[in-house]
């Protein structure tokens, strides 16, 4: 069973990759935010539900210099929802 965890790792991990290139297709927005975001904040955008939330937080967090426990906080508060 142990020999098949690294695959399964491996499985999850390119479906995250293919889900954020679902999501973030436009290289214009995209390139200048990953040269100031990790991978780890685009994990947390991903789920977001709409495109707009994902800009609006993705900005919140390069203009505020969010780490991953800010930003988080940030969408459990719904800030995109109250702006």
């Amino acid at each position: 069973m142990q020999s098949l965890q690294p695959h399964y790792t491996q499985l999850g991990y390119l479906r995250r990759m293919l889900r954020f290139a679902e999501q973030f297709q436009n290289v214009s927005i995209v390139l200048p935010l990953t040269q100031q975001l990790s991978w780890s904040h685009f994990l947390i955008l991903i789920p977001l539900k709409t495109f707009e939330a994902k800009i609006f937080y993705a900005n919140l967090a390069t203009e505020g210099a969010l780490g991953k426990r800010e930003l988080r906080k940030q969408i459990a508060s719904k800030t995109f929802d109250t702006t």
